[in-house]
């Protein structure tokens, strides 16, 4: 399986914490919800654009009618 890697320094690593424990309001959140919730990000991004092409696919296929 490949590996999507995201590198970030201490200081960067407190930053996204802070920011995280600021907006879940929470603030002993563990970073492993900052992951949990990118992931779920990811798993969304990667759905609707999906869901979106293969919309577009199933459309063009679809022929108009010619009544007369």
């Amino acid at each position: 399986m490949a590996t999507l890697t995201i590198n970030t320094t201490a200081g960067q690593d407190a930053r996204i914490l802070a920011a995280w424990r600021a907006r879940v309001g929470d603030p002993a959140a563990p970073a492993s919800e900052v992951k949990a919730w990118l992931i779920s990000q990811l798993k969304g991004l990667v759905r609707s654009y999906e869901t979106e092409q293969a919309n577009l696919a199933a459309s063009a296929g679809v022929a108009d009618i010619d009544p007369t």
